[in-house]
């Protein structure tokens, strides 16, 4: 009896070992990848009409190549599973036979020595995403392998187990992966091809852990995560390697997504300890598919800033029925190329025909417009989703965005890229091949600003290089959108502000802020001269770029003398050809610098008048185009400075000043960049209690505004608002108002604006008594306030008060008056001819009543005194 049991203790110990790593072995139903066995015959009919027919025909095409025409086994793997995807629609056994040809030789890229395995780990996690696919689709439709299909599944085993096991064991590609290999796309590859071998070969066992299914999947999921959550995919969404590696890593993503979310059916699961849900309802997954909508051009492509190639198209498509989402489906199809198969280099027609659901017409656009995307590094302004909108996209990455680049990372600290009218405009210069990717990877091949000839510092094999920069102090109103950039190189600080003017043009003001006096080279990488066969010219200020009937004027001025010229520099035409182009560049030599330029894209032949203003210490230009006037300043201090628009005088503080008008009295933009004053026409038009970013859109009845940090904030609106939305509290009287913002907030009036106090006063002082304005006002800590009345009401005294409270009604602090307080103030208090009367001052030192030193802001004061009250306002500066 002993020697039984122990028989039967030994049999099961083997069966526990032999079953050892599978993965719910339970699961044995065929096809399991990118398409169910119900979903057959819907394949089935669709290739039969368009746009599937076309497709199918890409796949039929690529099935009738022979082997031994391919360079690459990725490329034998493609025409297998094309071959198999044609015996899943047609049952042909030919089909299925070629397929096998290769399932029974399936092997690894050949490799000499541990870098070239290294380096072709993405091609041979490609080749593994394609097989897997191929034999799932022959044994969905019951072929019968007659004895080949251990060989099959073995081929498969060999290749998985093959790279899992180099990744983890080999020293020197151990080492290589661990330092950036598997931060990068090649982890999202191998990630995505390990998982899908685990559902292939789901029953399979092993004492070998890198031959275990349950291995592989436990990899690739964990991996997937820190990929989407910690290396590449930031809170925005933003892949750090650019579009073109988002598009890349689809040929293993997608499949992989899809395959893993339809074997599970849609259920998490742990692996390695970490519950996960399948990808596809991953919130940081759905951000990055709806970061590449944010992004797109006015064509469809994405913007090709770090390693990317021109016009990258996505397959969003895909993700329409998934996520009910229309929007996906007109991303995928309303574009210059509808339809799109090509992830660079592989197809994966087979994957749009089986996953893209025509159903869904993508006849819905987005709900927004201008995105700003900090975290990503993008600030995308649009004017809207038709093809001829007009477009730009400002880069300033920093952190994972940033970093997570690695060596796909270029140092394009506030580069842009223009699109509009249906042309590319301002480039970047993109991306060759890797190997002779130095033409295009380094600051000078970006539209930044270089210090004595250099700029941030360019990646190498393993770093993103570069410096940090970052999109602050954004907002979005109808008539103007703003964004800056601030970063820091070569001990240089540099602050990039665009303002999007009327969605048609940019005004874009830089202040440099140097250690020591420096060579600044202000750089336009325009889509023009060169061998580009478009036309460039400089011009007296600026040069003119044009494409096809379309022009980018570029004007610009600087507060130090200003040298402009030109030069040629390569462009990636496609994966092994360099272009040229030519760069327009503006040079200063100073320590401190600023420039203010206009970029303006219009229809050819249009007239815009252009006129440099020479102020001390500051640059700026005004642009007159129709009956528009645009005016722009510049400088990097908080000291007034006058100018005037349509000679009207205005004196403002702030570091920049945009201002547009046509021909209503006041403007109809205004934005202030760190300031906190604007006089225009001899009225104090806007007055806020600290520094701040300050925009107003007036129209005839509406304003609409956004304040960048909390303050108290005055404007004269000579009427009374009929409304006022977005502010804490706000108070009217003579013709200010009054408001209480807080941080990053926008606000609207609905007001007939008016530079004259046509409104009622409900604070206005009776005639014989004058309550004065506090001086000195804005004030820091102190200031006094002074009154005076008749003669007949000088015994009336002893019940004087000082009230002061805030914006919100609530008392700060009250002051009772008594004869000694109420002393001559002499020739503080203005002279009077009407009436005999009695002067009198107090002061206050910014104290409340419990004893603590209030902070900025815009307080009231109220006398009472008598039957006699009046109120006024003064503001706090610290």
């Amino acid at each position: 009896h002993l020697t039984f049991f122990l028989l039967i203790f030994i049999f099961s110990f083997l069966l526990q070992l032999s079953a050892q790593g599978s993965w719910h072995a339970e699961l044995n139903h065929w096809p399991r990848t990118i398409i169910g066995e119900d979903d057959i015959q819907l394949i089935r009919d669709r290739v039969l009409v368009e746009p599937y027919s076309d497709l199918y025909a890409s796949i039929t095409a690529n099935a009738a190549i022979d082997y031994d025409d391919c360079a690459m086994e990725r490329d034998k793997a493609e025409v297998c599973r094309s071959a198999a995807f044609l015996f899943l629609i047609a049952s042909e056994q030919t089909y299925a036979e070629k397929a096998l040809d290769y399932l029974l030789v399936a092997d690894r890229e050949p490799a000499d020595g541990y870098m070239e395995t290294y380096e072709n780990i993405i091609w041979d996690a490609e080749n593994l995403t394609s097989i897997c696919i191929a034999y799932d689709f022959l044994k969905g439709n019951n072929y019968d392998f007659n004895d080949n299909e251990a060989t099959v599944r073995n081929n498969i085993m060999n290749i998985a187990a093959g790279l899992y096991d180099d990744i983890m064991e080999h020293y020197l590609i151990h080492i290589a992966w661990e330092a950036g290999g598997k931060k990068t796309n090649f982890g999202v590859k191998l990630a995505s091809a390990l998982g899908l071998a685990a559902i292939i070969l789901n029953t399979e066992s092993s004492d070998q852990e890198a031959e275990q299914p349950q291995t592989w999947i436990n990899y690739s999921m964990n991996l997937l995560y820190e990929h989407y959550h910690q290396y590449l995919v930031d809170d925005d969404g933003g892949w750090a390697e650019g579009n073109h590696y988002q598009k890349f890593v689809a040929y293993n993503l997608i499949p992989f997504v899809f395959s893993h979310h339809n074997f599970l059916s849609g259920a998490s699961e742990e692996y390695y300890g970490l519950l996960l849900p399948p990808w596809l309802e991953d919130e940081n997954f759905q951000n990055s598919l709806e970061w590449g909508i944010k992004l797109r051009m006015p064509d469809g492509a994405r913007p090709n800033f770090d390693d990317c190639f021109n016009q990258p198209y996505y397959f969003n498509g895909v993700f329409a029925q998934y996520y009910d989402n229309d929007t996906f489906a007109w991303d995928y199809m309303v574009s210059d190329n509808p339809y799109n198969i090509l992830t660079s280099p592989g197809s994966i027609a087979v994957e749009i025909i089986c996953l893209y659901d025509d159903t869904y017409p993508g006849a819905t656009e987005p709900d927004f417009l201008t995105q700003f995307l900090p975290e990503a590094g993008q600030a995308v302004f649009r004017s809207s989703w038709e093809e001829n909108a007009v477009y730009m996209c400002l880069l300033g990455e920093h952190g994972r965005a940033r970093t997570g680049g690695l060596s796909h990372e270029h140092p394009d600290n506030m580069s842009f890229i223009i699109h509009a009218y249906g042309e590319l405009l301002a480039m970047d210069c993109g991306y060759l091949s890797f190997a002779q990717h130095d033409s295009v990877r380094y600051a000078d091949n970006h539209s930044l600003i270089l210090v004595d000839g250099e700029g941030p510092s360019a990646s190498t094999v393993a770093t993103s290089g570069g410096t940090d920069a970052f999109i602050e102090n954004y907002f979005d109103l109808p008539d103007i959108d703003f964004a800056e950039v601030q970063t820091n190189y070569l001990n240089t600080d540099f602050s990039r502000n665009v303002a999007f003017i009327n969605d048609s043009y940019f005004i874009i003001s830089d202040i440099i802020t140097g250690s020591d006096i420096h060579t600044y080279d202000w750089l336009l990488h325009g889509n023009g001269g060169g061998d580009t066969e478009n036309d460039f010219q400089l011009t007296d200020y600026g040069s003119q770029y044009t494409v096809n009937g379309i022009d980018l004027h570029l004007f610009i001025n600087s507060d130090n003398e200003i040298l402009l010229s030109d030069y040629d520099d390569y462009h990636e035409v496609n994966y092994e050809t360099a272009g040229l182009h030519t760069v327009t560049k503006a040079t200063v030599e100073a320590q401190n610098a600023t420039f203010s330029a206009f970029l303006i894209p219009a229809p050819a032949n249009g007239e815009i008048l252009y006129n440099p203003l020479a102020l001390e210490n500051c640059s700026g230009g005004s642009i007159i185009s129709g009956n528009e006037i645009i005016l722009s300043l510049v400088k990097n201090n908080n000291d007034n400075i006058g100018s005037n628009l349509e000679s009207i005088e205005f004196t403002t503080n702030a570091f920049v000043t945009n201002l547009v008008k046509e021909d209503e009295v006041i403007p109809g933009t205004i934005h202030l960049k760190n300031g906190s004053y604007f006089q225009y026409d001899d009225v104090d038009l806007i007055q806020s209690s600290q520094l701040t970013d300050l925009a107003l859109n007036i129209t005839d009845n509406e304003a609409f505004g956004y304040v960048t940090n909390n303050c108290a904030l005055e404007l004269f609106t000579g009427n009374m608002p009929v409304s006022v939305a977005g502010a804490e509290s706000y108070i009217y009287n003579a013709g200010l108002l009054s408001l209480t913002l807080q941080d990053s907030s926008y606000f609207t009036l609905e007001v007939d604006w008016s530079l004259e106090n046509t409104g009622s006063d409900d604070m206005a002082i009776p005639d014989n008594f004058i309550l004065y304005q506090n001086y000195p006002n804005p004030f820091n800590p102190s200031t006094s306030i002074s009154f005076a009345y008749p003669n007949s009401q000088a015994d009336h005294n002893e019940n004087a008060e000082l009230t002061i409270f805030n914006l919100k009604g609530q008392i700060i602090r009250k002051l009772k008056l008594t004869n000694a307080d109420l002393s001559d103030t002499g020739d503080f208090a203005r002279e009077l001819d009407e009436f005999d009367e009695n002067k009198f001052t107090i002061t206050w030192d910014g104290i409340d009543s419990k004893g603590r030193s209030l902070p900025s802001g815009i307080y009231l004061y109220r006398l009472n005194l008598e039957n006699y009250s009046a109120t006024r306002k003064m503001i706090l500066l610290k």
